[in-house]
């Protein structure tokens, strides 16, 4: 559960400011251990975060076929009338 909220904060975040990182593998996500500003007496807090932006793109300069990679596009983009 702490992974999944962080990684969907950090999409959410993208999405909001009209990008879309494209790249999202557990390669990606980095963990971290912090210290719990509301109980800086007890153990330190893991945190999540989403890296690598390096072929994230704007929402305006995705199409369906410039994906990354071929293997990547949905079966409805490489046979559209299926």
């Amino acid at each position: 559960m702490p992974i999944a909220r962080c990684l969907l904060q950090a999409v959410h975040y993208l999405h909001v400011n009209n990008y879309v990182h494209q790249d999202i593998h557990p390669g990606n996500v980095f963990a971290s251990f912090v210290k719990d500003e509301m109980m800086p007496n007890k153990n330190k807090a893991i945190q999540f975060k989403l890296g690598d932006l390096g072929v994230a793109k704007l929402f305006t300069h995705i199409d369906a076929k410039n994906t990354r990679a071929q293997w990547m596009l949905p079966p409805e983009v490489l046979s559209p009338s299926d």
